[in-house]
């Protein structure tokens, strides 16, 4: 019966197997069946049938043992092949690889036991040296390195588990290679053996990309922050500018120069050098952060700047300066000079100088800092032109261009002002109109341009017999008018006095020409009140003089109501 089941399974589990056994087992049951000749073999109570039931029973057994045995022997041949195949799969997966696998013993130097056919093209060495000398692929690491590598790999052993390294190794042809190690630490199941097994691949050329990326991001930043200073720049510039054409004199210029100065160079400290007209001599203005200096005065002639018409730049480093005024006890610094130019005219001199703890090319390249100078210096110097322009131009409005004195339009505007402060601070203002006698024979005799130079000379020696805080103007023609300040009735006659004998005495053209001169004068507040009445009163007090022979003085009389004026102030205004 169990026989029976056997037989089943098998020809379940293998036909050809099952058909053969099914084959002999029918085929002797037939020649059972027979009864003769061979009836006497299978009389179960004869000694041949006994045979021959164990004779198929043997046969049967050893072809359930044979079939058993082939089919387990093709299983193994089965397992073998996959095997083979799964192994040639792993070479040609290993061989193709873009690196090196080792394995390695987990010894002080990780000797290798294997390594793939690809580490001869990463390392220029053979397999075969590589396996022969155990330290050789770890010396080929940098030697700052190779240290720190293999503390890693040791460490990772010891806590059982896996690493990454990146490091650089020196080829024998000498070339620097990147290389990235990543591995781990594998255990016999029974512990006796401890590998390290692993993949290195070539990264040098990742590297470098990652290292031109860096170099790309850097210069980019670096490009970011010169656009950033410079947007700063244009910014400083332009409020610069704004700052400089709301100023009114020399004195506002100097001070928006030198705010601006500290904002444009941060850690510096400079100045201007103006150049005055008629002076060779330049004076500073406008300093900020205290420069040091060996001279606050310089030479026209003596300045590089203005000899070049250019900047000049001193970087540290100079035993000697070139500039006089740089030459300290302390050594030269570094420093910029750009002379301000406008209209063709040299105007002065910028000066940025760097200080003891702080370079002046700390931000900027030296160019740079020259350009950013310039645009200052030529700003500044626009401006300074066009207060000098007009100041020029307001000096015009106001001074008589013959003798330099202020005109009739000046007297007009600042006798009302006079007037004021006398009645606020209630003392007298007095008035002195003066007429040059017999001018016009002058001017027939002579000619005009003798008579020019004659009230040329004239006017000198009016603005020589007066005060600082008087006024002398020229009126028109051959009349002139001072204000006195505080002057009483008495003391206009008395300075009046001493002028006419001041003009008798004198000679004029050369010492060949007498001049006299005759005065009227008035005083606020006794011969009126408002500025018309006054001037009134004194060109009333003038024409007595003249009708009175010439060459004297005449007061204007105190009287109860002012005389009318001959010509209406506003009118004249």
């Amino acid at each position: 019966m169990g026989l029976g089941w056997l037989i089943l399974r098998e020809w379940l589990t293998n036909r050809m197997g099952g058909a053969l056994v099914a084959g002999a087992f029918f085929i002797l049951h037939g020649i059972g069946s027979l009864k003769e000749p061979f009836y006497w073999f299978w009389d179960v109570s004869s000694p041949g049938q006994h045979m021959l039931w164990f004779l198929e029973i043997l046969g049967l057994s050893i072809s359930t043992i044979i079939l058993i045995l082939n089919r387990e022997t093709g299983a193994h041949q089965k397992t073998a092949d996959q095997l083979r195949e799964s192994e040639q799969r792993l070479t040609t997966v290993i061989r193709n690889l873009p690196g090196m696998a080792y394995r390695s013993l987990a010894d002080e130097q990780f000797t290798p036991v294997f390594v793939s056919e690809a580490s001869e093209e990463l390392t220029e060495i053979p397999a075969t040296e590589l396996l022969a000398i155990p330290d050789r692929l770890r010396s080929l690491i940098v030697r700052q390195e190779r240290d720190v590598v293999l503390a890693t790999m040791r460490t990772a052993v010891a806590e059982h588990t896996p690493f990454e390294l990146v490091y650089q190794v020196v080829t024998p042809s000498g070339q620097i290679r990147w290389f990235l190690e990543r591995g781990r630490p594998v255990e016999f199941k029974d512990g006796s053996q401890t590998y390290v097994e692993g993949f290195i691949s070539d990264i040098t050329e990742l590297r470098e990309a990652e290292n031109e990326t860096l170099r790309a991001n850097s210069e980019l930043s670096k490009k970011i922050k010169e656009l950033e200073l410079r947007s700063q720049e244009v910014e400083h510039l332009l409020q610069l500018n704004r700052d400089l054409q709301l100023c009114d004199d020399v004195e506002e210029i100097s001070q928006v120069v030198s705010r601006s100065g500290t904002f444009l160079f941060p850690g510096s400290s400079g100045c201007m050098f103006l150049l005055q007209a008629g002076e060779s001599s330049l004076r500073p203005v406008g300093i900020w952060n205290q420069p040091d200096f060996s001279e606050l005065q310089l030479d026209r002639d003596s300045c590089w700047a203005i000899r070049r018409s250019g900047g000049v730049i001193e970087r540290s480093g100079n035993v000697v300066s070139i500039c006089p005024r740089m030459r300290s006890q302390k050594g030269p610094l570094e420093h910029v000079c750009i002379p301000m130019l406008a209209q063709g005219e040299t105007l002065g001199v910028l000066h940025i100088q760097a200080t003891r703890k702080h370079s002046l090319f700390q931000l900027r390249t030296p160019r740079a800092v020259e350009t950013l100078a310039t645009a200052m210096a030529e700003q500044t110097a626009l401006c300074l032109s066009s207060q000098r322009l007009r100041a020029e131009l307001a000096a015009q409005a106001i001074r008589d261009p013959l003798t330099g004195l202020y005109n009739r339009r000046f007297l007009f505007q600042s006798i009302e002002r006079e007037l004021a402060q006398a009645d606020r601070y209630t003392r007298n203002l007095g008035i002195l109109m003066i007429d040059v006698d017999q001018f016009k024979e002058v001017n027939d005799t002579f000619g005009h341009d003798t008579g020019d130079k004659l009230l040329f000379e004239v006017a000198e020696l009016l603005q020589r017999a007066v005060r600082a805080g008087d006024i002398v103007c020229r009126y028109g023609g051959e009349e002139f008018v001072i204000t006195l300040h505080g002057a009483t009735g008495d003391e206009c006659l008395a300075k009046a006095q001493e002028i006419r004998l001041a003009l008798e005495a004198a000679r004029f053209l050369g010492d060949s020409y007498p001049v006299t001169v005759s005065i009227g004068t008035a005083v606020y507040p006794e011969n009126g009140q408002t500025p018309d009445i006054i001037l009134t009163a004194a060109d009333r007090a003038l024409y007595e003089a003249k009708g009175s022979g010439r060459n004297c003085c005449k007061a204007a009389p105190v009287q109860q109501q002012a005389p009318k004026p001959l010509v209406s102030l506003n009118k004249l205004l």
